[in-house]
């Protein structure tokens, strides 16, 4: 029997409510005020520095007021040394001071991530209430990374409104400065006499640089934040020159037993791919992570040994990156140490001057004996040498080589090797049920996150997750009708696909129209960005992602109205509905080409078309069915 079906727009009652706009804060919607930070630093010739910090801050509301009621300073006491000079409120026109024999600095319990010399001041301030103001001065003296090497970066009206701040640097090392002022808030002023060198830095009106309500997916560039960049060098191959001798030392040394091992493995292998997963799942298994950060330099800054890191089977991602090179290094590949800003959403670091404070993270380039290259990040649970971890890719990398110090750009995600693929089937069951059967496919870099599921959690636990996942919802044991699990206890990344069954209850919602079968609606990320909105739009990495739905026994009138397409340099999208026999057959296709929609883009005419286009095709849509045609 033909079952006559209507696809349309469900109609919505708009209540009118004033708008909330995306904006700046305003002085009322914040916690803190600063009334005045100053800021004066020596620079020495070897980078160390010593500084002065005095900074008052009123206290706005409850949430400024719990900040201060406990009041922490955490730093390295291998990189910093903190003494308090003054710390006092003011409320009232009355000063209440902190005895300075109360303030203890206290080392903290090293993290589960390793070792290191993490200390504690704690102020117990008096008074401290809405409306009073917190004074506190202190000295700093910090060490260097690198010798003879000095950079900083000092934003302004960050987590608070700032009224005043101002900032003097004296050094004996040359001062480079970048100054990114989209506000005009700033006087910068610097001088140069006989070896010595100096920069003035002048907040000159208030400033906020934090947001309001901008939707969850926001970025804000450091495009449009306020900020001053300072550095001895301004090249990046001279950053990487202060730790090319140390890392190749390290790399250069005899592998020992346990690596050598490794690699013997790793060569029995014919092709790149299966060599560098080979190395790097072997070294993830032989060796924990685990850092250890108590040195200024070696730990913190350099790897250990490569004999430290085989016999004591600890290290973090210094370790395991320059391990990892020594053994593809032995095994005949050219290979480079690197290291990067890892995160999904991290910014680009190239806006700022060159330092090393701007990465957080070391990984590797390798070149094959065919010259192909790779980026490798082994510090991970799984081995992915055939593609690029999402926290990694589209960014520059700072390259260390003895003879061709670099910053190169590590590639983005190729959208067609990085693909979700459901295909499922849908027919209506009693009681507005509906009985699911489909397949999730992962390839490329989609399948990454679930690679080695079973060494973690159980079987039951992995197939729990795919139910709830695949039905949007907890399903009870006796709608879950079957499951079939690929092989997930090999830690490297592989296509990887999933079968599964399931009824699930009250999938078809009534109406005075029939019964509604409602499609999710996966692109509501992209239609929800407010014109208004000051930061950039994250649509996530690249990736292709289809969905072909096939409902059952069902013929929806006039498909062809439904086909849509619609191409940006952002992301394409593809609606293409047909007929298979009596059956409904709907695929939808995404794919995103980038990761950021700018703030400028998003004002754009092709991007409202895009808005548009998904708003009015996608969202509030139901198929409907005719309940009366089908019963007959």
């Amino acid at each position: 029997m033909l079952y006559r079906v209507l696809l349309l727009q469900l109609m919505v009652l708009i209540v009118t409510i004033n708008p909330i706009h995306a904006r700046w804060k305003y002085y009322n919607d914040s916690n803190l005020e600063i009334i005045h930070f100053e800021q004066n630093i020596i620079v020495n010739s070897d980078g160390s520095s010593e500084e002065i910090i005095e900074q008052q801050v009123k206290i706005l509301n409850e949430v400024g007021r719990k900040f201060f009621t406990n009041y922490m300073i955490e730093y390295d006491s291998v990189h910093s040394q903190i003494d308090i000079i003054i710390a006092k409120t003011i409320f009232e026109g009355k000063e209440y001071n902190v005895d300075l024999k109360t303030i203890k600095s206290i080392p903290l319990a090293s993290s589960s991530q390793g070792f290191h010399q993490q200390q504690q001041i704690l102020i117990n301030f008096a008074k401290v209430e809405i409306g009073s103001e917190i004074h506190l001065t202190y000295t700093r003296k910090n060490q260097t990374n690198a010798e003879n090497y000095y950079s900083n970066l000092f934003e302004f009206g960050t987590n608070s409104w700032q009224q005043k701040a101002h900032i003097k640097i004296n050094s004996v090392l040359p001062l480079y400065i970048k100054i990114n002022d989209p506000h005009n808030a700033l006087e910068v002023k610097t001088s140069s006499k006989d070896k010595f060198h100096s920069a003035e830095i002048t907040l000159i009106k208030p400033l906020t640089t934090e947001l309001t309500n901008e939707p969850e997916n926001s970025l804000l560039s450091n495009q449009f934040k306020t900020w001053v960049s300072i550095a001895s060098t301004n090249t990046w191959e001279d950053v990487a020159s202060k730790f090319t001798d140390d890392y190749y030392k390290i790399l250069n040394q005899k592998l020992p037993k346990l690596f050598k091992t490794i690699a013997n493995k790793a060569q029995k292998h014919t092709k790149s791919e299966d060599q560098i997963n080979s190395v790097t799942s072997d070294l993830i298994h032989a060796v924990q992570y685990h850092g250890d950060y108590r040195s200024i330099r070696y730990g913190k800054s350099v790897p250990w040994s490569l004999e430290q890191t085989a016999n004591t089977q600890l290290g973090d991602c210094k370790d395991f990156s320059i391990s990892t090179a020594a053994i593809l290094q032995n095994i005949g590949y050219k290979v480079q140490p690197a290291f990067v800003n890892r995160g999904i959403q991290a910014f680009e670091t190239k806006l700022w001057l060159p330092s090393v404070e701007h990465y957080n993270h070391a990984i590797l380039r390798a070149i094959d004996k065919d010259g192909k290259l790779y980026w490798i990040d082994p510090t991970n649970f799984v081995s992915m040498a055939d593609g690029i971890f999402p926290d990694i890719a589209n960014r520059m990398s700072l390259v260390l080589d003895p003879e061709n110090p670099s910053c190169d750009h590590i590639p983005n995600i190729n959208p067609n090797h990085s693909q979700l693929i459901i295909e499922e089937s849908i027919s209506r069951a009693e009681n507005n049920s509906a009985y699911w059967k489909g397949k999730l496919i992962l390839l490329g870099e989609q399948a990454y996150s679930i690679t080695g599921a079973e060494l973690k959690m159980s079987q039951q636990q992995i197939k729990d997750l795919i139910f709830n996942w695949a039905s949007g919802s907890f399903l009870e044991e006796h709608d879950k009708i079957k499951i079939i699990l690929p092989d997930l206890t090999s830690k490297t990344v592989k296509d990887l696909t999933f079968e599964y069954e399931y009824n699930k209850p009250n999938s078809i919602f009534k109406s005075n129209m029939g019964s509604v079968l409602v499609p999710l609606n996966y692109l509501s990320h992209i239609s929800n960005a407010e014109p208004e909105q000051i930061g950039d739009l994250f649509l996530g990495s690249p990736c292709t992602f289809i969905h072909r739905t096939v409902i059952k026994d069902v013929k929806i009138e006039n498909i062809n109205v439904f086909n849509f397409e619609i191409d940006t340099p952002w992301v394409y999208i593809q609606r293409a509905c047909q007929y298979q026999g009596n059956d409904t057959d709907i695929t939808v296709k995404m794919i995103i080409h980038k990761s950021l929609v700018s703030n400028k883009d998003l004002k754009s005419d092709i991007y409202k078309k895009l808005k548009d286009a998904i708003k009015q095709n996608f969202e509030s849509t139901a198929i409907v069915f005719d309940d009366s045609k089908m019963m007959k």
